[in-house]
């Protein structure tokens, strides 16, 4: 069974009517509107400079379509399938315009698009362009909240949870930035699951009838023994690359930092509740359920019974940046 759409939960104190009018503004957004209140310049500028979406990046949007889709379906709840058409590929510039940012995607759930950056994700290898797609998708098909807030004089619809991270605050109200940046507590919790799927999907990818071209290099004698080349030269484990070109440019999975915290928590909730998971594999399935489902108590218990009371507003804290990763691996020893 699937949804024709995702689920639009407005908290706070909106009015009936304001929660109405917000939830068919995302719906609208969701199925084909998203442009539709863009300032006619920068609409100008997306028909102009949006670039069309090749073949093989079609084939690995309705992929990484696929493979949220099983996560969301293992996890007890029913699927929807995102549309091609809310993932637009714009040039660097007029990406940073948008986004305020220099990254490689973003997932904006107000709007239900998907953005990415041309001159990171294009000509760089089809398993990257796959993994970023995989990545942005899950973030945007993870439980999400809106509340209503005052902008100058007036409503505006504005995110409040998505998956883990909660608070979520726009970072920057530049009329240009139509992608907004937001951050808010447990993004760097977020990001560390979808590091961790990343794996998951990419072993799909290469089991997969994609890329037949790129999956028979990377199975190669010569691909193996440059990778094993790079991790040693650069001291990372081998299986943090997930692709390799014959040029030795390479690609690691996004938030390792970030990983290794959330390793190292689920390792030790696993083995003080052995009674109750059979595997780690058990563990993260439960922290995969809370950022589907929005609910988070368990997890907290689970942290809190772990390493203590109060640990689970500390790993809160945890932002997108390897250094915030970092500090945090010192506190959950």
């Amino acid at each position: 069974m699937f949804n024709k759409t995702p689920a639009f939960k407005i908290v706070g104190s909106a009015s009936k009517d304001e929660e109405k009018e917000a939830e068919e503004k995302l719906y609208g957004f969701f199925s084909g509107k998203h442009l539709n209140d863009i300032r006619s310049e920068i609409l100008v500028e997306i028909e102009k400079l949006e670039y069309g979406k090749t073949g093989e990046e079609l084939g690995a949007i309705e992929f990484a379509n696929q493979m949220t889709n099983d996560l969301i379906t293992t996890c007890g709840m029913v699927p929807y399938d995102f549309p091609s058409e809310n993932i637009h590929i714009f040039p660097a510039s007029f990406y940073r315009k948008t986004t305020g940012s220099g990254g490689a995607g973003r997932a904006d759930h107000v709007r239900q698009a998907i953005v990415l950056n041309a001159d990171k994700v294009r000509d760089k290898g089809n398993l990257r362009f796959a993994n970023i797609v995989f990545h942005e998708m899950l973030h945007i098909k993870s439980f999400a909240s809106f509340k209503i807030q005052t902008v100058g004089e007036g409503r505006v619809v504005a995110l409040y949870q998505r998956g883990f991270e909660i608070e979520v605050e726009r970072r920057s109200y530049d009329e240009d930035e139509i992608y907004p940046r937001s951050e808010g507590l447990f993004g760097g919790l977020n990001e560390a699951l979808i590091t961790y799927c990343e794996r998951y999907f990419i072993s799909k990818v290469l089991e997969s009838g994609l890329f037949k071209e790129e999956r028979e290099w990377l199975g190669s004698k010569e691909a193996q023994e440059l990778k094993g080349e790079i991790s040693r030269r650069e001291n990372i484990p081998e299986e943090d690359i997930y692709t390799v070109n014959k040029n030795g440019m390479y690609d690691m999975y996004s938030y390792l930092a970030h990983e290794a915290v959330l390793e190292r928590v689920v390792d030790k909730i696993y083995r003080d509740n052995l009674r109750e998971f059979n595997s780690r594999d058990e563990v993260i399935a439960e922290f995969l359920k809370a950022v589907f489902s929005g609910y988070t108590q368990k997890i907290a218990t689970l942290v809190n019974g772990s390493f203590g009371f109060g640990s689970f507003k500390v790993l809160g804290t945890m932002k997108e940046d390897k250094k915030s990763a970092t500090d945090m691996l010192g506190y959950f020893k």
